[in-house]
């Protein structure tokens, strides 16, 4: 995969610490937010943290919607899919995260269920709801998912 050696190779990154190092200002503070989790995750396992001066604070954020979804909202939205003819749309990266079943939209999908990916769910639901004479879930973690039904 092309970049993907760029991402593990100790030397660029031992080099690009000390990049920052030499950057900073001493008696400034600096304070970055990582907001997903699949980013925080990657800073811990690999202990980047670790290799940055003690002037800079990485502040773990919120997370995306994906990352902070809770398990049951997901199995309950395939459960509602696999139950109702309805069209769920979601984000992609959501397609393969287990529900509290471990079932994914992705195996759902495969087994006839409407599911389809989209980037900015809203806009891509209205576009589909014309045809469809079922409703539809907007995002698993949107607020209109809980007004359609979705814990």
């Amino acid at each position: 995969m092309k970049y993907l050696d760029e991402f593990r190779d100790d030397r660029l990154a031992q080099g690009l610490a000390a990049r920052i190092r030499r950057e900073i200002e001493p008696e400034r503070r600096y304070a970055l937010m990582e907001f997903c989790g699949g980013h925080t995750h990657a800073i811990c396992r690999h202990g980047i943290e670790d290799l940055l001066p003690a002037e800079v604070r990485l502040i773990h954020g919120p997370g995306c919607p994906v990352c902070v979804l809770p398990s049951g909202r997901l199995q309950a939205a395939i459960d509602l899919v696999e139950r109702e003819r309805v069209i769920l749309c979601s984000y992609g990266d959501l397609l393969r995260v287990p529900g509290a079943q471990g079932d994914t939209l992705l195996k759902t999908k495969a087994r006839g269920a409407d599911v389809r990916m989209c980037g900015w769910c809203t806009r891509s639901a209205m576009r589909w709801r014309s045809p469809a004479p079922s409703p539809t879930i907007t995002s698993c973690s949107s607020p209109s998912a809980s007004r359609a039904g979705v814990p």
